[in-house]
């Protein structure tokens, strides 16, 4: 006995739709959706954990430069700090009108003289050796480069004559430098 058709396209029917539901529970979404999320998060983590990196590795080369400055200028202050040996001082014999030097000095460079230094009394540095200090306060000029370019002048004009100290304030409109300039002669 052979059904009549319209009842085997509905047994056909039904036994297509217990094989499509069959199939989807054989194939489980929410194994997919997990691992979806899963590799969501850990992409999430790598991004986090690459910007941390580069961010630690940019301050880790800063910090190493920092470094690498501070040493130099320690060891340079080292060396600033230790007396000379005996046979790299340059002593020079006395000169006649120091101070009229610097003053010529000054005027080559565009500065007004300066006041008369502030003579201190001489460092004897050895028993035949002394330093001559020359201290100018208040010098003013509305540019810094001048005045640099007078502490150049001085120590490639006048022989033997350095700078000692030196301090250089910015004002309103003008620089205010304090300087002193020293010279290593013989004892007389």
């Amino acid at each position: 006995m052979s059904l009549p058709p319209l009842a085997q396209d509905e047994q056909t029917l039904r036994l297509l739709r217990d094989t499509a539901t069959a199939e989807r529970r054989n194939r489980p979404r929410w194994m997919i959706s997990l691992a979806l999320a899963v590799l969501a998060g850990g992409l999430i983590f790598a991004g986090v954990s690459w910007t941390a990196h580069t961010a630690a590795t940019r301050q880790l080369a800063s910090e190493r430069a920092d470094d690498r400055d501070l040493t130099n200028m320690l060891l340079e202050i080292q060396r600033l700090s230790e007396p000379p040996e005996q046979g790299d001082l340059q002593v020079y014999d006395p000169l006649e009108g120091p101070v009229t030097m610097l003053e010529d000095a000054a005027d080559r460079v565009g500065l007004d003289r300066p006041a008369p230094p502030r003579l201190d009394r001489d460092e004897q540095v050895t028993p035949t050796i002394s330093r001559k200090l020359f201290r100018y306060t208040n010098v003013t000029h509305g540019s810094a480069d001048a005045l640099l370019q007078w502490l150049t002048e001085v120590e490639q004009t006048v022989e033997g004559m350095q700078v000692h100290s030196l301090e250089l304030i910015a004002g309103d409109s003008t620089w205010r430098m304090s300087v002193t300039f020293s010279r290593l002669e013989t004892s007389s």
